[in-house]
């Protein structure tokens, strides 16, 4: 989406700003802060309100989960450009009698998505919108709304499943796949859209922008990237000729679910070295060394002579090995600008091929080059949303009408900031990843591992309670017997019985329609 707008000239007024939390406004929080900001794959808005609470008029004042609205406007009183929408999730009293103040925080519908889980479900062949769409709708879908997810991004998944991992870590893993960012707008309603794709036409410069800092690094580049995936099991098959007096046989890989065929007669039973004993097992024909790739063939007293005599036919040996889903990308125009860098991800969750390779590429799209991050206070302008693409016009920086995304939205409201409209603090370009980013990855990872494996079958029972009214009538109906009858019938009765299909009159041939053959209740 492009949205075209003139170069950037401040409003001019006052900042006027309305907090409503379930339906009530509160006009005396005396500092509003939000933060709207975006990562790779997402973004989410967080808030804190401040109040003064003397004489405790604020005692009951808030509940945690409370819906929170915010306004703001420049020079229009009441306020009606909504900010920021979310729920309280913290309520914090401090200070004494005499000067006590109560702060309260929350995040917007989007980070709430953190704390609900996706029913395990595996998806095949289906588009990364798709399946965005498609685990809202059956994990969240009593809170937000799927309006603005695109379900054609032309990212086709070939496989895969989600067991329990918060929905908003799934909608990220989506989102990396396919190229996309995803948010939840002040209306509850999911955006899943291209990175990039909204363009806004305007120009931050030296007449909104009073403060700028811009910075520049490379330790954050990789040009070669390995995605290591879970672990699968693959057939092999190997032959060897036998010599009469060779009983040991090496594969090539580490034997799992070994089946060993002597002169084309499958061998029965087989065993594990040093646990199955030829000496008191008659059956034992052969025992694997795993770790050592070998499979033996046994003989003994008991279990008799095993070891294959030579011949024409070959020993052959079909066993699964264990191999990683591996993929390997590089770009060689960033190898030659900046050298090799390696990045290793491994996830488990990744079970194809095909899997592997989109996670590759996109991880290497989004890193290859430098990333620049610049911290810029601007005057005049209120709502500007992280993901939109801008033009930055900074030459004492260096920078000259260069295409920008936004990564951060910072207000600060209070009646210094509001009166001379200085609310606005942006960060703009490719985020250089710093502790929090980290800490928080660590932990998204953490409750993904409490999980496990989505293997098996799963029943999920919903139950309901509702009320059943029955009514009450009393029916008869009639049916067309035409000039056929069969008499002394046992399931029409006997003519002229009580049981009769026809009833006790007299039957004329051609004369008769209709009888009445039943009735009932409920």
């Amino acid at each position: 989406m492009v949205t075209f707008y003139p170069i950037f000239v401040p409003s001019q007024g006052s900042v006027y700003t309305k907090l409503t939390i379930n339906g009530t406004t509160f006009s005396d929080a005396f500092q509003i802060n939000v933060e709207k900001t975006i990562g790779d794959s997402n973004a989410t808005s967080n808030f804190t309100a401040e109040f003064d609470n003397y004489t405790g008029i604020h005692n009951n004042s808030f509940s945690l989960n409370d819906e929170v609205i915010i306004y703001a406007d420049i020079g229009t009183n009441p306020p009606t450009t909504k900010l920021f929408t979310g729920i309280i999730e913290d309520i914090r009293f401090s200070g004494d009698s005499e000067n006590e103040k109560v702060t309260i925080k929350g995040r917007d519908y989007g980070a709430v998505l953190i704390d609900m889980t996706v029913i395990p479900v595996i998806f095949k062949n289906q588009d990364a919108g798709l399946i965005a769409r498609t685990i809202v709708q059956n994990n969240a879908d009593d809170i937000v709304t799927v309006n603005n997810i695109d379900i054609n991004t032309g990212t086709n998944i070939e496989k895969i499943g989600f067991n329990h991992k918060n929905i908003f870590e799934s909608l990220k893993e989506l989102a990396e796949l396919s190229g996309y960012y995803f948010f939840v707008d002040n209306d509850k309603d999911v955006n899943f859209i291209e990175k990039g794709s909204n363009i806004v036409y305007r120009t931050f410069d030296n007449k909104c922008v009073y403060n700028a800092d811009f910075r520049k690094e490379d330790r954050e580049i990789y040009n070669k990237v390995w995605v290591y995936g879970d672990r699968i099991l693959t057939g092999n098959s190997e032959t060897f000729a036998a010599d009469g007096t060779g009983s040991i046989f090496t594969l090539s890989d580490k034997p799992h679910n070994t089946r060993v065929t002597s002169h084309g007669v499958l061998q029965q039973v087989g065993g594990i070295l040093d646990m199955n004993d030829p000496s008191t097992d008659p059956n034992l024909k052969y025992v694997v060394d795993f770790n050592e790739r070998k499979v033996v063939f046994v003989s003994g007293t008991l279990a008799g002579d095993n070891i294959p005599a030579s011949g024409t036919l070959p020993i052959t040996i079909d066993y699964d090995r264990n191999v990683p889903v591996l993929k390997f990308r590089q770009d060689n125009d960033s190898i030659t600008d900046y050298g090799p860098k390696t990045k290793i991800i491994s996830d488990s969750s990744i079970k194809s091929y095909g899997e592997a390779n989109i996670k590759a590429l996109s991880f290497l799209a989004e890193n290859k080059d430098p990333k620049v991050q610049g911290t810029i206070n601007v005057k005049g302008i209120i709502n500007v949303n992280p993901g939109d693409t801008y033009k930055v016009n900074l030459p004492w920086h260096g920078i000259d009408n260069q295409s920008y995304t936004i990564l951060s939205s910072n207000y600060s409201f209070n009646k210094f900031n509001n009166l001379s409209c200085k609310v606005l603090t942006i960060e703009v370009n490719k985020k250089i990843v710093d502790f929090t980013d980290t800490l928080k990855e660590q932990i998204l990872k953490t409750r993904s591992l409490e999980v496990g494996p989505l293997e098996g079958n799963f029943a999920v029972v919903k139950t309901a309670t509702n009320e059943l009214v029955v009514d009450t009538h009393f029916e008869v109906w009639a049916g067309s017997v035409g000039n056929s009858f069969i008499f002394h019938s046992p399931k029409h009765g006997i003519l002229n019985s009580p049981d009769s299909l026809i009833g006790n009159g007299n039957l004329t041939q051609g004369a008769i329609g209709s009888f009445l053959v039943g009735s009932g209740g409920f």
